[in-house]
């Protein structure tokens, strides 16, 4: 609901005080240029080379391209993924498509993260790198929202929410900044 891809049945979702709800469809577009998202089923482009993948958001809303390919290998590196830059999606394993997907999430430098199973398909090794680079967001001042099974986040989050049938039966907020070693 946060991105607008769902509408609320009741109640409202407010994101910088605009009500999502009621937002026409031609501003849900300006919306999700401050969010970066990150899906279990990766959509990635498979006519077009990893780096390509992640520069189109960039392109998108009007960035150069050399800012965009500056961009877009920064966040291929920070993931560790750069040496795949100029492979086609097909060739890579599920967690570097994962990986890619991650770095398409963060290239625009979003206000919030919306991340649904980040560390689907990673090894710990590379699971690892996601949370700590979502940590590195999250300490810059992005909001990260993380829906995982993936118990390796419960130490690392500020604040767990768990549902169970669309219903929160369990929440708890860390005060300690937790760190991740590699």
């Amino acid at each position: 609901m946060i991105a607008g891809l769902e509408k609320p049945s009741s109640g409202m979702v407010l994101m910088n005080g605009q009500n999502i709800g009621q937002l026409k469809s031609g501003s849900l577009p300006y919306l999700r240029r401050k969010l970066g998202l990150i899906l279990q089923g990766q959509g990635l482009l498979l006519d077009r080379s990893v780096l390509a993948n992640v520069m189109l958001p960039m392109i998108v809303v009007g960035e150069s391209t050399n800012e965009a390919e500056t961009r877009a290998c920064a966040a291929l590196d920070r993931l560790n993924i750069l040496d795949k830059a100029h492979a086609s999606p097909l060739a890579l394993s599920g967690g570097e498509q994962q990986r890619v997907a991650i770095a398409r999430a963060i290239v625009n430098r979003p206000k919030i993260i919306l991340a649904d199973e980040p560390t689907a398909y990673l090894d710990r090794d590379n699971a690892i790198i996601v949370i700590n680079a979502l940590k590195a967001f999250q300490r810059s001042g992005v909001t990260c929202i993380i829906s995982s099974h993936d118990e390796q986040f419960l130490d690392q989050a500020n604040r767990v929410i768990y549902l169970s049938k669309g219903e929160v039966t369990d929440s708890w907020t860390s005060s300690v900044e937790p760190a991740v070693a590699a």
